[in-house]
C-alpha cells in the first residue's frame, strides 16, 4: 500500500488524487 501514497504504478487508476502526489 506504500506504493498507493507515494502514487507509483496503478495509484492513480485506484485513487486518481494520489496520482498527482
Amino acid at each position: 500500500m506504500e506504493g498507493k501514497v507515494k502514487g507509483v504504478g496503478s495509484p492513480g487508476k485506484e485513487n486518481p488524487i494520489f496520482s498527482h502526489l
